[in-house]
């Protein structure tokens, strides 16, 4: 927990801290709203060109990334208000140094009120994109995701409760709410912590799984090379987890890092979702490329080739006649991030006409 502001007219340690984490976190948020904002170009872009627009998957994501960009932006708006009402207006009519920490955390003023609201907003729809991309990268299986919804669930009752009782701290003692308090981010981190691991383990084991078919890359078969470690954490949301996990740590410590953390925490999120998109239409456009070479160049120059020797126990690629070259087509996940598709195919597959089997 968060220890209480310094009101004395001295310019003691604590007051000192709280002063720097503010400032610290209206500079962070700013600069990181800068990068947030050229991705989120970037995603819009991306989104537009998919040839799937019309796909209710599409367009919950484009709905998705339009309402983060709408609530960051309005985060980083309200954010400069109230840095120049506690560091400039305020302080003309009360000079005290704890003052501007004392009126950014008093929650009866509304625009603290109003970063409360959209902070859990922004949270809730960051949890939702990512158990609906955990449900659709484990083929659509509803059993995956009871849990992280459930839990999801519990964090929405929590933090509107939350939210009521800062807003009426008289209402009820501050010991008999203490524990609901201190539950709100452990309980959005366990939810984070397990849909992050589940789409981790799935693309790892896509990964393996094409490994095994043989279809291994030209570095070294049989490690995970640094290219996979970095879609894996850009595609499971992993930063958006670490984040969240250093935020629950310096609450329970009582640092006033948790504030810098807080404010940054928003164009982060929208960071994740908005490289996310990137990241799949990159691939997109890779696969495309692919399909567009000649089939004498791709089977000369291509990082993806089959191995000259079966693999025991390797899954077959399809083969079509022989003046069919296979192209390399990604899994149904991978085409789209939030696309509906009943199976997920190994992470890559060679794909041709098939031939009728003899047997």
């Amino acid at each position: 927990m968060l220890p209480p502001v310094s009101t004395t007219m001295e310019n003691d340690g604590p007051t000192a801290t709280y002063r720097i984490c503010y400032l610290l976190a209206f500079l962070l948020e700013t600069a990181l709203y800068g990068v947030y904002f050229f991705l989120f170009l970037m995603a819009t872009v991306a989104i537009a060109r998919r040839k799937n627009l019309n796909r209710f998957s599409t367009r919950f994501q484009f709905a998705g990334v339009i309402t983060m960009f709408i609530l960051i932006s309005l985060h980083n708006f309200g954010n400069t208000y109230r840095m120049l009402q506690a560091f400039v207006f305020v302080p003309l009519s009360d000079p005290r140094p704890g003052v501007p920490a004392l009126y950014l955390r008093d929650w009866q003023n509304w625009d603290a009120l109003m970063f409360g609201i959209i902070g859990a907003l922004l949270t809730w729809i960051g949890d939702v994109l990512v158990i609906y991309r955990c449900y659709l990268v484990w083929a659509e299986d509803y059993r995956v995701v009871v849990l992280p919804c459930l839990i999801l669930i519990t964090c929405i009752s929590n933090t509107s409760f939350d939210l009521w009782w800062y807003r009426n701290p008289t209402s009820i003692p501050y010991s008999t709410v203490t524990h609901t308090l201190s539950a709100t981010w452990p309980l959005n981190l366990s939810q984070n912590l397990i849909t992050t691991g589940l789409i981790a383990y799935r693309i790892y084991s896509q990964h393996r799984q094409k490994e095994r078919a043989g279809l291994r890359a030209t570095f070294s078969s049989g490690t995970v090379s640094l290219v996979v470690i970095l879609r894996i954490i850009l595609e499971s949301a992993a930063i958006y987890t670490a984040v969240m996990l250093m935020i629950t740590v310096f609450w329970f410590t009582g640092s006033p890092v948790f504030i810098t953390l807080t404010h940054i925490f928003v164009p982060c999120t929208g960071i994740v979702f908005a490289l996310m998109s990137v990241r799949t239409y990159i691939a997109q456009a890779e696969v495309e490329s692919m399909e567009t070479t000649p089939s004498w160049i791709r089977n000369s120059s291509s990082s993806w080739m089959p191995p000259s020797t079966p693999t025991p126990g390797a899954r077959r690629a399809t083969l079509g006649p022989l003046n069919t070259a296979p192209s390399l087509v990604l899994p149904s996940w991978r085409e789209d991030d939030f696309c509906q598709e009943e199976d997920i195919a190994p992470e890559y597959e060679l794909r041709g006409n098939p031939t009728p089997s003899t047997s």
